[in-house]
């Protein structure tokens, strides 16, 4: 998948493990790629820095506060993986979504 704004960066073409899938609840198809170790990895995998972020973007609009420990996040999140597990998210994605800061 190319990005226009970006032509030196794209996705890692799919092999022998991918297959077509549908996700939950819709009837676009997808190409499901399994990665293992040293497969070459989809260019968001390379961040410099993983952490939890979550502004309150009315209180805060220029987003300069992470209120990742607050219980309006907790419950956000909780209501992320509600959501996830609506349309059948893998467990391993469902178990991931969390509250900390990283």
């Amino acid at each position: 998948m190319p990005i226009h704004s970006r032509p030196d960066i794209s996705l890692p073409m799919p092999d022998y493990r991918a297959s077509l899938d549908f996700m939950p609840a819709s009837t676009v198809p997808v190409i499901r790629q399994p990665f293992q170790q040293g497969d070459l990895l989809p260019f968001w995998a390379y961040a410099k820095k993983y952490e939890s972020l979550f502004y309150d973007r009315v209180e805060d609009p220029e987003e300069s506060r992470n209120d990742i420990a607050s219980a309006v996040a907790s419950g956000a999140v909780e209501m992320l993986r509600e959501a996830m597990v609506a349309v059948q998210a893998p467990p391993a994605i469902t178990s991931s979504a969390s509250a900390s800061p990283n």
